[in-house]
């Protein structure tokens, strides 16, 4: 049976990829492609969040997680994101 992509544990720089090729996440969707708990997935969203490196956008469904432009400028100073 062959893998599929929500098969595979999304990491954070497996989160900016799928970002650079999607133009939003949930955190339902974050928790199901990274195999994590809701707990962890807010975690990671939250901080990227705080450091300017996403946004969230509130609808009435849902919270949308984007990229900000410009947001390589901070992922290049992060430790192991070179």
């Amino acid at each position: 049976m062959a893998l599929t992509k929500e098969d595979v544990p999304l990491t954070e720089k497996e989160l900016l990829e799928y970002l650079e090729s999607n133009p939003s996440i949930t955190i339902s969707k974050f928790r199901r492609l990274a195999g994590l708990s809701a707990l962890e997935a807010e975690e990671i969203l939250v901080g990227f969040n705080l450091l300017q490196i996403i946004d969230m956008e509130y609808t009435a469904q849902s919270v949308n997680f984007h990229l900000l432009k410009g947001y390589r400028k901070i992922v290049e100073k992060l430790p192991g994101y070179q």
